[in-house]
């Protein structure tokens, strides 16, 4: 039941990115980020990062003709290689701490969109790229990235609330293989099933600590946030503003490689094959020495041109990105304020 709750909730709040769920209303409304996707007991509180999962055997699905599963390693409860023996595409399983807020599902979709050098959406577009899939018995959302003509590689997932955690079942890959294989993997997902919980003590997690700053005067508090979403902030220059984000996640989150073509893919800039082709500075911070990056995108208008600083820590089990990005005038105007409030991040300890 409580599964069909958290199902319905993410409905709504698909819904409700056009209209409020359920209620007449005399205006558009927006879906907030911090919209709760199940009641506000459960939304309000913090979740901690969940260990690696172990293979308790309780969920099961059943594999398409073809599909071979194989056994997980890390933050990877399976991988399952998907396609023609000459095409093989890894389907990755996966369960993180639950998704409580729509931002949650928005970040995840934008960090997705980074990998393949999509450029970020707005929340209003949301709708546009995840639909439910199946409601009974276990309720599937669907986030299709497979269909941008100018990307030759693609992402379809499955996410599935399940009790304290969230699984995700991502496949990327080229867009004919995952054109081949949708129905399949859409098959696969309405599969899933899950055993009847069994009591167990409750697992012991300790509160996630979040670092300490100084705010730049002019910058403004964002307050639509989520649970690796920790803090926003707009600042603005000659009419124009950029975002600065502070994220974290947990576990295995990319390689540097990785995360620079990510960030390079969001501003218009084609991959590095090494993280020697894009230089890092070391900023030295009450938190330690962090890797900074500088990337400016290319544009041919200056004004539409964007400019990413971003730095990087690992704390407490997870990677954190503090993280400036909007128009180059703006984060050139912003760059020595940026500087100073990394130079002011601090972890507490937990007994602070």
């Amino acid at each position: 039941m409580r599964d069909q709750r958290i199902w319905l909730g993410i409905g709504c709040l698909l819904l409700a990115l056009v209209a409020a769920c359920g209620e007449e209303q005399p205006r558009v409304y927006t879906a907030p980020r911090d919209q709760p996707f199940v009641p506000p007991s459960f939304a309000q509180e913090t979740p901690a990062p969940l260990a690696p999962p172990q293979p308790d055997g309780d969920i099961h699905w059943t594999l398409p003709q073809g599909w071979e599963q194989q056994s997980g390693s890390g933050m990877r409860y399976a991988t399952i290689l998907v396609g023609p023996a000459e095409h093989r595409t890894e389907l990755t399983v996966i369960a993180l701490a639950p998704m409580t807020t729509i931002g949650d599902l928005f970040d995840n979709v934008n960090r997705w969109r980074g990998e393949l050098a999509m450029p970020p959406i707005e929340l209003e577009a949301l709708k546009q790229y995840v639909v439910p899939l199946a409601e009974e018995p276990v309720g599937v959302l669907l986030v299709d990235l497979a269909g941008d003509a100018e990307s030759t590689e693609g992402t379809l997932a499955g996410i599935v609330p399940r009790n304290e955690k969230t699984w995700f079942f991502k496949l990327r890959g080229p867009r004919d293989v995952l054109a081949a294989e949708r129905a399949s993997l859409e098959t696969f997902l309405r599969s899933i099933r899950f055993d009847a919980p069994t009591a167990a003590p409750p697992p012991q997690t300790s509160a996630l600590v979040l670092p300490t700053f100084q705010t730049p005067e002019g910058w403004e508090t964002q307050t639509q946030l989520s649970t690796s979403r920790h803090a926003a902030f707009w600042v603005t220059h000659d009419s124009q503003r950029a975002e600065v984000t502070i994220t974290s996640f947990p576990g295995d989150v990319g390689s540097a490689l990785q995360n620079i073509n990510r960030w390079r893919g969001q501003i218009g800039l084609p991959p590095v094959q090494d993280v020697s082709e894009q230089p890092a500075e070391t900023i030295a911070t009450d938190a330690g020495d962090l890797p900074m990056l500088d990337i400016i995108g290319a544009a041919d208008d200056m004004n539409d041109r964007q400019r990413i600083l971003v730095a990087i820590a690992d704390h407490g089990g997870r990677k954190w990105f503090f993280k400036m990005q909007g128009p180059v005038g703006v984060v050139a105007a912003h760059r020595e304020k940026f500087l100073a409030f990394l130079r002011s991040v601090r972890f507490p300890e937990p007994s602070e």
